[in-house]
């Protein structure tokens, strides 16, 4: 099978699988205690009434909301009265990213609260490549894939996270063409270790799998460009100048995630064939995408094919 979708760096780095939280000194499941995370007052109403979602219009409107609804739960280990660990999570745009996940997975109460338990069983995976080298991680599910992302990356989503939030308005509901991967929630989460007094705080992304589910023999990662674009395969490496921004990664079935040069290796240089339908989809998503990046002031993203 074949994946087209957008992958962008920072918070919209995607189609890598997610994963099991590692503080400094033991490892805890991010994800527990966040079935706690559930929005109050019109949050809550949106998410435990059902019928709320058999509308389109109310549905939009609640994506379209420009109130920051952000969410911040605490919540703490106790043994015996004595607290050993403090826990904090708290939801960026809490009622906004639950209107995304209903409107592109179909979640209703029942599978929102799945998704909660999604993220609280996960694993560490070793992505390679890369600049950042953030930490990846995928649910033991294999539905979604979590990004830890920095504290700049995090204020840069949280500033354009309205236009993000609009431009998905516009494909979930006026058909309008994407193929960007679909962010499905933003958390910083943070513990302190009370007997020890470490601190940890971290800020993620949780995205789709584009491998969930999908037979992959061939992923490539497209830039457009043949600049230092060879990823290395079987531990040769051919044309790769910059081994420490671009190597090949490895896809979630074990294969790595090719580059430009490859592609045209493989392809021998000829495009690859679309049907007209399925042409003229990818160029108006391409067009679309690109418009709505570059008016958000993001240079640096790629295809996943």
């Amino acid at each position: 099978g074949m994946i087209c979708s957008a992958a962008l760096h920072g918070s919209f780095r995607c189609g890598i699988p997610c994963s099991k939280f590692e503080t400094n000194d033991t490892s805890f499941r991010w994800g527990a205690g966040l079935t706690s995370l559930m929005p109050s007052g019109d949050g809550a109403n949106f998410l435990e009434t059902k019928n709320s979602f058999e509308s389109t219009g109310v549905l939009e409107e609640q994506l379209l909301s420009p109130q920051q609804t952000h969410v911040n739960n605490r919540f703490a280990d106790v043994d015996e009265g004595r607290t050993l660990r403090k826990f904090a999570c708290q939801a960026y745009w809490a009622v906004q990213f639950a209107a995304v996940r209903r409107a592109y997975i179909g979640f209703g109460l029942d599978e929102e609260l799945g998704y909660l338990r999604s993220l609280s069983m996960a694993n560490p995976w070793n992505a390679q490549g890369g600049k950042s080298g953030a930490t990846f991680l995928k649910t033991l599910d294999g539905r979604f894939v979590v990004k830890q992302i920095t504290r700049t990356e995090l204020q840069m989503f949280l500033e354009y996270a309205p236009a993000y939030f609009e431009y998905l308005s516009k494909s979930f509901f006026h058909k309008y063409e994407t193929v960007l991967v679909k962010v499905l929630g933003v958390y910083q989460i943070g513990s302190h270790n009370r007997v020890s007094g470490r601190r940890n705080m971290e800020q993620v992304v949780v995205m789709e799998n584009l491998f969930h589910n999908c037979s992959i023999t061939r992923a490539f990662d497209l830039k457009g460009s043949t600049r230092s674009r060879y990823a290395r395969v079987g531990g040769c490496v051919h044309k790769d100048a910059s081994l420490d921004s671009d190597r090949g990664q490895i896809s979630s079935e074990g294969h790595p995630v090719l580059l430009d040069e490859n592609f045209v290796e493989f392809t021998n240089g000829r495009p690859l064939a679309l049907y007209d339908h399925a042409k003229a989809h990818f160029n108006s998503a391409v067009l679309n995408d690109t418009l709505f990046l570059s008016l958000i002031n993001v240079v640096d993203y790629s295809i996943l094919v």
